[in-house]
């Protein structure tokens, strides 16, 4: 026994196509690939990573560790502050 119309049915089937068309990036349309990280934003941050590119590998390695570096310090920042907080 079916509850459901086979008019509700395409209509549903329809609507979870255009569900997963609507969520699909253009990196997975053109390369099939699904990235787990969010795009960058920063158009300004997005240019000088493309700058970057251009660089040797030292000094891509370079840029790597002070980034690494920041991040790090940012982080035992927020630990330190929320450890803080809970006093």
């Amino acid at each position: 026994m079916c509850f459901l119309s086979d008019r509700m049915m395409n209509n549903l089937a329809e609507s979870m196509m255009v569900k997963k068309y609507a969520t699909t990036t253009i990196d997975y349309l053109i390369t099939g690939q699904v990235s787990d990280d969010a795009p960058l934003h920063n158009k300004r941050l997005l240019q000088k990573f493309k700058l970057l590119e251009g660089f040797g590998a030292s000094q891509q390695e370079t840029v790597i560790n002070v980034i690494d570096a920041m991040v790090a310090k940012h982080q035992m920042e927020e630990t330190l502050k929320n450890l803080g907080s809970d006093s």
